[in-house]
């Protein structure tokens, strides 16, 4: 018996539809994700920064990568535009997948890595639940509550001045599918 080698981050770059992911977003998922982009990219626009959503490759470490949901850059950090990105996003979204091991990785394994790669803020959008959190990076790259809501307003985002999110306009978009709790 062979045992598996691990790839390295390079290959994983170079795969291009070749690795399944384990994950497999639901519309109910891709439609919270296109409602999210319409929302940031905006800002991040007007203020010089780029926001990417589907598919953004992100290089943790020289071992590992995630694909995000979305990502946000600052004016300070653009990203490359082709193969592997290694620039630190400012924030990372993550849309919580239903099934349990999806919801660990995303809570646990996803907020480690983007802890230690030094992204500012992780977001948490659960759609199932009705939740969406907003992580903090401070001292000793620990990510700190900073926002959380279950509806209404998000109006203070630190580091994000001026942004807000109507999470209540998030679910109604949402419940159009069908998808109330």
């Amino acid at each position: 018996m062979r045992a598996a080698r691990k790839m390295t981050v390079d290959e994983w770059g170079e795969l291009d539809g070749v690795l399944e992911e384990d994950e497999m977003p639901s519309l109910l998922h891709d439609v919270a994700r296109t409602w999210l982009v319409v929302v940031l990219a905006p800002y991040f626009r007007r203020r010089g920064g780029f926001v990417a959503a589907q598919g953004p490759k992100i290089v943790i470490r020289a071992d590992r990568g995630r694909e995000p949901d979305i990502v946000g850059w600052g004016a300070h950090a653009k990203p490359e535009i082709e193969g592997l990105i290694r620039r630190t996003p400012e924030v990372v979204v993550e849309i919580v997948s239903p099934r349990p091991r999806d919801a660990r990785r995303d809570r646990i394994d996803k907020l480690a890595d983007y802890a230690e790669m030094g992204v500012k803020q992780y977001w948490l959008v659960d759609p199932k639940v009705r939740t969406v959190e907003i992580f903090h990076l401070g001292a000793k790259r620990r990510y700190t509550s900073v926002a959380a809501a279950a509806h209404g307003k998000i109006r203070r985002i630190p580091s994000l001045p001026g942004l807000t999110i109507d999470v209540d306009a998030l679910w109604a978009e949402l419940d159009r599918l069908g998808a109330s709790a």
